[in-house]
């Protein structure tokens, strides 16, 4: 199944969700079971894993009070147990679902019992430490039978409805989970309807990052979308038998899913039951669907048929109830999804004749946490920041500004520059008058827009955001670029030419000599095709690179930027034919043009080949190597331009122009730059495009350490040395901190060195003080703060509004921000720029959201 809602830009990460099951053993023994459900591209690693490694899931039933463990817990999922080159050691992980079970010993007749969680779970950006608390009430049976599993791998999955006879001594177990589910109970003391709602809350962060305030109810100060909403009635059908109706309200543009959906596709609405005596489901297990916005066909995202709703939604199940006022409780999940994005599964509570549950606020604060006076000072610097954390891409007008330089160096082609004045002579002369000529000139200039912003929203449609930043780190089609930028230069070389076929070219000249607007657009579509030998390296090369940038507009901007500086000198021309007789004459010089840009497709076809190298870590092309081409390309463009070297269709250098010499001595000067860098200098103005100091064959970089491990620690230092605070939101099993560390600080040593460096690890697990120990709420979910580990997680959580790693926040010494804060940043040019600013910043006295 196709996941949308894990993001490379998002904060607060869950990508586990869990359910919990119930069976009944021998007397007092019962098998509590723990699902677990992973999104996609997440690994949640076992018990088992050793030392060195990932943690560990970690089922605390030694704190468990009234219960027994009976042998040890027991994993039943596809296991994968393979060798980890970062951690070094032997891994063993599951992907996308894992069941733990434990057969326990109910030490009293009715057992109340939490069971804590600790477990790690990491993608290929990011690694989370998290904790679940598990809830569970268990009740020895009377009845000396065995009653049936409520749910197993042959009966009802986990989360359908178990039919339940008043006789059966399996409605003695109860089950309450706070696993996480974000929901709120609402419950009706009485037949009447019942007019509270539940609202789904998805875990934060995992909502679609592209439009933070899109459709969906959002909560207060936060980014979490909450597009469904229910309510619940319950009516008295007479005979001891009540209807209850569970309605859910959907935001314009999602949509709910039925209970029937094929294996592959979205996650079905499935309602559990909890079992009690004194009710009875009466049915087929599967709970009536009843709507006029009901939608069946073939769904594009899951490429399956799916059944789903639209706008409103009611289910229906009759049950038999031994007094009008049974209380009937249970919970209910769901998945939901608009055009662009899915939600993760969410999971929610009902009850019906409860008694109702105490408010909560979700919102934490300070004060409904109860937190002990060394946080509650802490957190009052702090302060609750809420800015959203960087990502890695450029922004839309930086692809716009790349496009534009793009279509100026495609009009300065051979194939291009000599059509400007006869074109532009064309519409004037042909014209009955000045005015005519001039439309006729801006038509072809806006066909000319028209065409290659088409072919950019073509590419757009084609690859979705998630397959966009695939090819920003999949070594394959780096090489695949590698190879493309190799042609593309070879062509402009003049090696071979790269032409569309001759028949379409054909045609489109015969649509030009109709006239009117279409022959108009297709004397410009002519003009692309036939120019593609010149333009299409140039093309392509923006294309690449606005795809694996990520931005699902990027190759549509692009193009835009592209095709307006194409086109603009048709229409400037057309206002001003007097500007043509200042046009330099066609020549040798434009030739001269395709071959500069032939080296630099060559330059950046070694990038990507070196991005492939080093995530498949080959070691073909370190630091050395790739520094080393680069110097022998600029020497060679210099050569190329001071005349020692001709390629084909070059005309003669008779005497070298002055802007010719300066282009020569510049690309000269350029080689002569990168030279120390091969023995082993920093070279600020290509960082982050040649492999890390600590990629190479002879350099060893720089050693940075946080030799501070408290943020308070930290902020003291500050105060004294009179510097600003770099904190560092790490894991001792965290994956991508290596990297950075490891990759990316050796060559931004100098600049971390201007800040007070701390390192909090949020998986660290010393133990506090028992007074510094204390609980919270996240949500609806209980959250404790027992380890050092937790207490850098809750100020992460509750401070920074995340909860990856690694995490980089910038303070001056009074907690004040100085610049957004960056997850994951390999690209090291990005990364110096982050900390760039907030010294700028920090000088200025200045902070992220203004000034001081």
């Amino acid at each position: 199944m196709v996941n949308f809602w894990v993001s490379a830009q998002q904060k607060q990460v869950q990508p586990v969700h869990w359910t919990t099951d119930v069976d009944i053993l021998e007397g007092d023994e019962f098998m509590l079971t723990f699902n677990a459900t992973i999104d996609n591209g997440w690994y949640l690693y076992s018990q088992n894993t050793p030392e060195g490694g990932p943690l560990p899931a970690y089922f605390d039933f030694e704190s468990a009070k009234d219960i027994k463990l009976i042998g040890k817990v027991e994993e039943e999922g596809k296991l994968k147990n393979v060798f980890d080159p970062i951690f070094e050691v032997d891994v063993k992980k599951y992907a996308d679902h894992v069941a733990f079970k434990a057969k326990v010993k109910a030490l009293k007749p009715k057992v109340e019992v939490e069971i804590p969680l600790d477990y790690m779970s990491c993608n290929d950006q990011a690694c989370v430490k998290l904790s679940e608390f598990f809830q569970f009430s268990l009740a020895i049976a009377s009845s000396g039978t065995k009653p049936a599993p409520a749910t197993n791998g042959s009966g009802n999955p986990t989360g359908s409805v178990t039919p339940t006879g008043s006789s059966s001594s399996q409605t003695t177990v109860s089950l309450k989970t706070t696993s996480g589910s974000g929901g709120s109970s609402t419950s009706s003391s009485d037949l009447k309807k019942n007019t509270g709602n539940i609202t789904s809350v998805p875990d934060a962060g995992k909502q679609n990052t592209e439009n933070n305030t899109g459709t969906g109810t959002n909560m207060a100060g936060s980014q979490i979308v909450q597009p469904v909403k229910w309510s619940y009635e319950q009516k008295d059908l007479g005979n001891s038998e009540h209807l209850l109706l569970f309605t859910a309200t959907i935001d314009n543009g999602w949509y709910l899913y039925s209970q029937n959906i094929a294996e592959g596709g979205p996650i079905p609405t499935q309602f559990t039951f909890n079992p009690s005596p004194d009710v009875e489901l009466l049915g087929s297990g599967k709970l009536t669907e009843r709507s006029v916005h009901k939608k069946e066909g073939f769904d594009k995202i899951f490429n399956m048929k799916v059944t789903k709703f639209a706008q409103q939604v009611t289910f229906e199940q009759k049950v038999k109830l031994k007094t009008p006022q049974t209380p009937v409780t249970g919970s209910l999940q769901y998945m939901t999804c608009d055009d662009t994005r899915c939600l993760p599964p969410t999971t929610e509570e009902f009850a019906f004749n409860a008694a109702p549950a105490a408010a909560t606020d979700s919102k934490l604060t300070a004060e409904d946490a109860n937190l002990p006076s060394y946080m509650q000072q802490l957190v009052g610097l702090l302060g609750h920041c809420g800015l959203t954390a960087k990502g890695e891409k450029k922004s839309l007008l930086t692809t716009f500004i790349l496009g534009f330089l793009g279509g100026f160096a495609a009009l300065l082609t051979p194939c291009v520059f000599p059509m400007v004045p006869l074109t532009v002579s064309f519409f004037t002369k042909r014209s009955q008058n000045r005015r005519k000529g001039l439309i006729n000139a801006i038509i072809y200039a806006v066909s000319i827009i028209v065409i290659y912003v088409a072919l950019g929203f073509a590419v757009t449609a084609a690859f979705g955001p998630s397959t966009l930043n695939i090819l920003a780190t999949d070594p394959w089609f780096n090489l695949a670029f590698f190879a493309l930028f190799v042609v593309f230069a070879l062509s402009f070389f003049g090696l071979f030419e790269l032409n569309p076929p001759s028949w379409l070219v054909n045609r489109a000249a015969d649509a030009s000599d109709r006239g009117g607007l279409m022959g108009i657009f297709f004397m410009a579509f002519t003009l692309a095709l036939t120019s593609f030998s010149c333009t299409g390296p140039i093309i392509g090369t923006l294309l690449v690179d606005a795809a694996v940038d990520g931005e699902r507009l990027g190759p549509t901007i692009g193009m835009t930027g592209f095709s307006m500086a194409l086109a603009l000198p048709f229409a400037l021309f057309a206002m001003f034919p007097g500007w043509l007789n200042s046009l330099p004459k066609s020549g040798g010089w434009l030739n001269t043009v395709k071959v500069v840009l032939g080296f630099v497709e060559l330059i950046f076809a070694i990038k990507f080949f070196s991005n492939a190298d080093l995530v498949k870590q080959w070691w073909l092309m370190p630091r050395e190597l790739f520094l080393g081409i680069w110097i022998l390309l600029f020497v060679a463009m210099a050569a190329y331009l001071a005349g020692f070297i001709k390629f084909p269709h070059d005309s003669p250098v008779k005497k070298l122009s002055i802007p010719r010499g300066t282009l020569a001595a510049a690309s000269f000067a350029f080689a002569l730059y990168l030279v120390p860098g091969i023995f082993c200098k920093q070279l600020s103005l290509v960082s982050g495009f040649p492999p890390p100091i600590s990629y190479s064959w002879t350099c060893e970089g720089a050693k940075v350490e946080a030799h501070i491990k408290d943020l308070q620690e930290a902020i003291d230092m500050a105060k004294k040395e009179g510097k600003p605070i770099l904190v560092d939101f790490t894991g001792w099993a965290c994956v991508n901190c290596r990297k950075m560390e490891e990759n990316v600080w050796p060559d931004v040593a100098d600049l971390i060195g201007e800040y007070t460096l701390v390192s909090l690890y949020v998986d660290e697990k010393a133990s506090l003080p028992n007074e510094q120990q204390f609980e919270y709420l996240l949500g609806e979910k209980k959250q404790r703060v027992r380890t050092v580990g937790d207490k850098w997680s809750f100020v992460e959580t509750h401070c920074f509004d995340a909860n990856t790693q690694p995490y980089y926040v910038l303070l001056n010494e009074n907690g004040e921000m100085l610049n957004v804060p960056v997850g994951y940043t390999p690209n090291i040019s990005d990364y110096s720029k982050f900390l760039k600013t907030g010294l700028d910043n920090y000088k200025a006295g200045k902070t992220a959201t203004g000034q001081m």
